[in-house]
């Protein structure tokens, strides 16, 4: 269910419905390609939600629009301490650090 509708809002006489979503580059369906790739998590959720919703609307009447936030922090205090853990914290200190 989108979580906002807009309407007529590109003059083409069809509604926008709108999905909000964030995802950490911890989520378990990417954690092991997100330091690879700056937005890799929010990439992969925006195509999940389309993919999620592509039979849920009428394409005539309504455009679809999700906007994804990628949630930076490490909570590296919840990480396990293993030798694993170790370097996924080393690659995306390194990831962030290239980024700034």
């Amino acid at each position: 269910q989108a979580q906002l509708v807009v309407s007529n809002f590109q003059n083409n006489n069809k509604q926008l419905l709108l999905e909000f979503t964030t995802i950490s580059a911890l989520s378990t369906n990417v954690i092991n390609n997100a330091w690879r790739q700056n937005g890799y998590a929010a990439n992969k959720a925006e195509t999940n939600k389309r993919q999620s919703y592509s039979n849920a609307y009428d394409v005539d009447t309504y455009d679809f629009l999700t906007l994804v936030m990628e949630l930076e922090d490490v909570p590296v205090k919840d990480l396990q301490s293993s030798s694993e853990d170790e370097m996924l914290r080393k690659k995306l200190d390194n990831t962030s650090t290239h980024l700034k």
